[in-house]
């Protein structure tokens, strides 16, 4: 199987990131060996001082990165969110990125309500000639594994990206009770982002630090138990990997300062995966 690994641009272009534009940090980005980057469409909202997304599209081309965009819908109704959601795709589908994560609807649309959003959704993603991976987030329709599972029985061309961190948090329990849904997830899975959290929060303060051991154990448990099963599927598309280590306040702070060096967290976590690859043999 191959695997791409992205670089989330979360905490790491922007205002009291390391690096200020666009213009810098795709540069750097590509240097040190990353397939591509993250970027939430959402970010320019809130700084946009950073660049274009015209013009990050053609750092990417210019840099040889893959361009992942992820979008987020918003609004009280399931109208609401299909709305934002057919705008957002058509702000993106011009620079046609690689593939596109939503994070979609809400934790408390009902079972039909969910239904119909995906119906939709995924209707929209035809339209737009777009990939799209419906990510497993908390506020969001597959908050949990069981909310997961009633929308994988019923949509067989969904296309996932899997944050588990997010599952572990809503459940506030290690997930090994929930190992059937994780395979079903891991089954339609295209992107994965490989961050170890915990019972009380989707990132520990450092995920290579001894005392979190356990949970990182854990994680990478399942992160194998959702590829294997995405092997057993005959699936041959790369995987995207992101090590998505966010900033405050998913980044441990004291007196406001972070505790660890968030570049070198994701850089890290890429190198252990690859470390892990090669004793894996894979």
């Amino acid at each position: 199987m191959t695997v791409r690994f992205s670089k989330t641009m979360w905490g790491a272009v922007g205002a009291g990131s390391p690096h200020p534009t666009f213009d810098t940090a795709i540069p750097a980005i590509a240097r040190e060996g990353w397939d591509g980057v993250v970027f939430a469409l959402i970010a320019l909202e809130f700084d946009r001082g950073i660049g274009t997304l015209p013009r990050l599209a053609g750092l990417c081309a210019e840099n040889r990165l893959d361009l992942v965009v992820m979008v987020m819908t918003n609004g009280v109704s399931v109208a609401d969110h299909l709305a934002t959601l057919r705008a957002a795709y058509d702000h993106v589908a011009p620079f046609d990125p690689s593939h596109v994560v939503c994070h979609g609807g809400l934790d408390r649309f009902t079972p039909d309500e969910a239904s119909l959003f995906y119906r939709e959704a995924l209707a929209m993603e035809q339209d737009f000639g777009l990939t799209v991976a419906h990510e497993t987030h908390r506020s969001r329709i597959m908050f949990t594994p069981w909310a997961t599972a009633r929308v994988l029985d019923e949509f067989a061309t969904i296309r996932l990206a899997v944050d588990l961190s997010h599952w572990m948090v809503v459940a506030e329990r290690p997930l090994d009770d929930e190992l059937e849904t994780i395979r079903a997830a891991g089954s339609r899975m295209i992107h994965l982002d490989a961050r170890v959290g915990y019972e009380e929060g989707p990132q520990v303060p450092d995920p290579l630090a001894d005392e979190w051991s356990d949970h990182r154990a854990m994680f990478e448990r399942w992160w194998d138990q959702a590829i294997d099963a995405r092997l057993k599927t005959g699936c041959c598309e790369p995987l995207v990997v992101v090590p998505e280590y966010g900033p405050p306040p998913y980044q441990q702070t004291v007196a406001s300062e972070p505790t660890t060096d968030l570049w070198e967290t994701c850089l890290a976590m890429r190198r252990r995966w690859m470390e892990r690859a090669v004793e894996a043999g894979g």
